[in-house]
């Protein structure tokens, strides 16, 4: 802009017009109605950042509860795999007992017993009194036959009334370990 030329003359004119007429529009009493606007605006505002933040509340809400469900469903997932880990091995338990395979059985004792541990440390909170006294009743069968099971690996072998005992212990600890399992299954 040159000064002097008609765009700065009108430029001064807006500038000198303009003060006046705002305070002719607060005197008039428009800049209360322009405040009062100001208010309702901001307490919309925020009453829309309260329900923004209500919303992500309940969404991170919603979220931590599904991640634990998630973990709830693998230590599910975890524990049928060792329930069903621990009745195989019962199983090959009793087969070998018959075979008088000795010297394989400490190696599968341990294994029974390491599945059922893990499946009683996991579920502490989730398995009932009944089911977690069973586990417990079931590790110790099986050390004590591992222990029971000690004269015989180098010596000799035990009679078959012994073997038969053996397997119908087992055999009553796998229907319990079975119907544990089918509940966790059946369990959401």
């Amino acid at each position: 802009m040159i000064p002097g030329s008609s765009e700065s003359i009108k430029s001064q004119e807006i500038q000198v017009d303009f003060w006046p007429k705002l305070d002719a529009a607060l005197a008039s009493g428009w800049g209360d109605w322009a405040s009062a606007i100001g208010l309702i605006v901001t307490l919309i505002g925020f009453g829309l950042t309260l329900v923004g933040v209500w919303r992500s509340k309940s969404a991170a809400e919603k979220a931590k509860q599904a991640v634990i469900d998630v973990q709830r469903d693998i230590r599910k997932i975890d524990t049928v795999a060792e329930l069903s880990a621990a009745i195989s091995a019962m199983n090959e338990i009793k087969a070998l007992q018959r075979k008088a395979a000795w010297e394989i059985l400490p190696d599968r004792y341990s294994t029974l017993r390491k599945a059922l541990i893990t499946v009683r440390s996991a579920n502490v909170a989730a398995l009932a009194e009944d089911q977690q006294i069973r586990l417990q009743q079931t590790i110790t069968l099986s050390s004590n036959m591992e222990q029971d099971l000690k004269p015989y690996i180098h010596g000799p072998n035990p009679k078959p009334k012994v073997v038969a005992r053996w397997n119908a212990t087992v055999s009553d600890h796998i229907d319990h370990l079975q119907e544990m399992l089918v509940r966790i299954k059946a369990d959401r």
